[in-house]
């Protein structure tokens, strides 16, 4: 089978749930074989009460969304996957669920195939200097309580370069063969489970420091949001720790980070 005939694969949810072992995570799936945004859908599901776990998956979007109304390039081949989640946390907690689902992504890759991608803070999956996926949380709340997140992950799994930004890659062309979609949902659905039911029961640090051993960024010569400096370290809220040439700390909440930086030794 070619490459082709790979990124019109059509998902089989009968196939991915015989073999899912979550609790919630995934065990209501629904699929598209095209939509606008597996975000937009997921949060219209959300607000009429659909339950924690839900899970919408899409072959391509013609809508994909990232980060701060960014496009997200989102081509036959791909996995595009959002999923309801309904913690009972304060909203200022929610920092650390971008982060848990890049931990839990980076892992499930891991597992599925030999391949090794890394995390650049603060949602990006990156295999050596190049994108393979990114993660997009949003938030409803109401007096001062989450009502539901709507946490949207996008891989570029077989789909050849010519139809990725210049910038990204697809998992396949690293390995150099296709890549079983219903296995690596699989395994992403399952990391995902658990990286969330820790993060829950024992707060951000676990995931804290799983992250940091999968970090692409952290020891790197950075420029985000204007400021320049050695990334340091993530704190207990996920924020980006950078000390800066004059030796001063700064944190950083948000923003991104070129994937051109370069690990200099300035000081």
């Amino acid at each position: 089978m070619g490459r082709d005939s790979f990124m019109r694969e059509v998902l089989d949810l009968e196939e991915i749930a015989s073999r899912l072992d979550t609790l919630t995570l995934g065990k209501r799936l629904i699929y598209y074989e095209k939509v606008g945004s597996t975000q937009n859908v997921v949060s219209e599901l959300a607000e009429e009460g659909e339950e924690e776990g839900t899970a919408v998956i899409a072959g391509g979007q013609t809508k994909g969304r990232g980060r701060r109304g960014r496009s997200f390039i989102s081509p036959p081949g791909g996995i595009y996957l959002s999923l309801i989640l309904r913690p009972d946390l304060k909203p200022q907690a929610v920092s650390g669920i971008p982060l848990l689902a890049g931990v839990a992504v980076t892992r499930a890759i891991r597992r599925a195939t030999i391949l090794k991608p890394t995390l650049k803070w603060p949602n990006d999956i990156i295999l050596g200097r190049r994108k393979v996926g990114g993660i997009l949380a949003e938030m409803k709340t109401e007096r001062g309580r989450i009502q539901y997140i709507s946490l949207g992950i996008g891989i570029n799994v077989n789909a050849p370069p010519s139809l990725l930004p210049e910038e990204a890659f697809s998992l396949a062309d690293e390995l150099g063969e296709h890549i079983s979609r219903v296995s690596l949902l699989q395994h992403i659905l399952g990391e995902l489970e658990a990286q969330y039911t820790e993060f829950l029961t024992y707060g951000f640090e676990p995931i804290r420091r799983r992250w940091r051993k999968l970090s692409h960024t952290l020891g790197g010569w950075v420029e985000v949001e204007g400021e320049e400096g050695r990334a340091q370290d993530i704190d207990s809220e996920g924020a980006l720790i950078l000390k800066k040439p004059d030796g001063t700390i700064f944190r950083v909440v948000s923003g991104d980070i070129p994937l051109n930086f370069v690990n200099s030794e300035k000081f």
